[in-house]
């Protein structure tokens, strides 16, 4: 009973508004008092509000609108059209979201304007096939985060988390909750991505280290020096001082130190590049014959780490093997490798709760999240 009489007052007001405007008066949308019901728009329309006077009625609650598809005709001037007096759905000649009214530059004869995806690149394909085939009307959906170049930005998010990518939307290190999103830049990460393409260069081995969401860790050391940095930046804030008198930093902790510079994984990949680097000198040995240990960012061990012949996945605290999933290297079964299925069995300790697939992978048919 409660929600016919809000429909009949809010169809009131519309008959209202129409008859005053044949009588000549200006109006404006006036939704103080209006009490609205919930509308679940179709999953091809979007959910918003439209607070001014189109034929004759102002919607002061949320509509569904319809959109034009790539490739349908377009409007940028069109106002958008109720399907029926007082009705709370619409249709529009303006383009879908990811989409903009542009001239078909595949038709040189045809002075139409169509939908087209809104910028070139992979990023804003793969943006308007999510808004394509997604329920934008969830609290749950984040549209894809696209640069003006066509490629990815650094920070993506699904669902309540967050993680860093690279600019062709390869997931790299780095992940956070979505509440947590705006403390992140993934700067650092991004640097390590080019500090590990300029060592196949240049056969030179740097890093840096990071926080666990991306961002600069303030102590950072390079070959036998080290220094302060700002987090967010990167930027320096100290002198820079040999290792032997790292201490006088005011950024230095002896515990991170410790945990961040003489890791298990630390030490074993400096002397593992060290030798690299000698033989590439030497012209010994290529980089891409090369199978150094890989440690993530904050100093523990890169989940899957490969030597001449076989790929495994590892403790990211020893290095170790988990388990019995060694596979050959090369091979399909490594090429997809990411180990998710053995990490998550070991972040929950219970070894036998979790079927994983010979590759350290969830199976196929696992539902995990």
């Amino acid at each position: 009973m409660y929600k016919m009489m809000i429909s009949f007052c809010v169809f009131i007001s519309c008959l209202v508004l129409r008859l005053n405007l044949v009588q000549g008066q200006k109006l404006h949308c006036n939704c103080e008092h209006i009490q609205c019901e919930n509308i679940t728009c179709p999953k091809d329309q979007v959910q918003t509000k439209i607070q001014e006077i189109l034929e004759g009625s102002c919607d002061c609650c949320d509509v569904c609108v319809k959109y034009k598809i790539k490739g349908e005709k377009c409007d940028n001037d069109a106002k958008p059209v109720k399907k029926s007096v007082c009705s709370r759905f619409y249709t529009s000649d303006k383009c879908d979201v990811g989409l903009i009214c542009d001239f078909d530059y595949y038709d040189s004869e045809s002075t139409d304007e169509i939908c087209s995806p809104d910028g070139y690149g992979p990023c804003f394909e793969e943006l308007y096939v999510s808004y394509e085939e997604a329920d934008r009307n969830s609290e749950w959906f984040l549209p894809i985060q696209c640069e003006k170049d066509g490629t990815y930005k650094p920070i993506q998010c699904k669902q309540d988390i967050c993680f860093c990518v690279d600019k062709d939307g390869n997931r790299i290190f780095g992940d956070f909750p979505l509440l947590e999103a705006e403390q992140a830049n993934c700067a650092c990460s991004l640097m390590e991505v080019k500090l590990e393409e300029a060592a196949k260069v240049t056969g030179q081995f740097d890093h840096v280290i990071c926080q666990k969401n991306g961002n600069f860790h303030k102590l950072q050391c390079l070959r036998d020096t080290c220094f302060c940095v700002n987090e967010t930046t990167g930027n320096l804030t100290s002198s820079i001082v040999p290792k032997t008198v790292v201490d006088q930093l005011s950024c230095y902790d002896k515990t991170s130190y410790e945990s961040l510079f003489n890791s298990p994984c630390q030490i074993q990949r400096e002397y593992e590049e060290r030798l690299a680097s000698y033989y590439i000198k030497q012209q010994k040995v290529k980089y891409e014959y090369l199978t150094i240990s890989k440690c993530n960012p904050d100093a523990t061990y890169v989940a899957k780490q490969c030597s001449s012949e076989t790929c495994f996945c590892a403790n990211p605290i020893t290095g170790l093997p988990i388990g019995s999933n060694n596979v050959p290297y090369p091979s399909l079964e490594e090429q997809e490798m990411n180990c998710q299925c053995l990490l998550d069995m070991i972040k929950g300790g219970n070894l036998q709760a979790f079927d994983c697939d010979v590759n350290g992978n969830y199976k196929g048919l696992a539902c995990h999240h």
